[in-house]
């Protein structure tokens, strides 16, 4: 997943209304919430270290001639 699949469920996972949820399900829902928000740390962590296609935003090797996810040729390091 990109870093903006990623934010898009956090961003969606914020939102539920829980004040029908049971104690359990808000739980449940506090860690995954925690749990997206951890890997968006480590994604942009591991993007200081790699590069992103500047198509999808997947994370890609720092010498990676094509996006694994999209097929976007990458060309140079001034795209990332």
């Amino acid at each position: 997943m990109s870093e903006n699949d990623i934010q898009s469920s956090l961003d969606r996972l914020k939102g539920i209304e829980v004040s029908h949820l049971t104690d359990e399900e808000k739980e449940l829902l506090k860690f995954e919430i925690d749990a997206c928000e951890l890997y968006l740390h480590d994604i942009r962590h591991d993007a200081e270290e790699n590069q992103l296609c500047p198509q999808c935003g997947n994370l890609l090797p720092l010498n990676a001639r094509f996006c694994t996810k999209c097929g976007t040729k990458i060309t140079n390091e001034e795209e990332y």
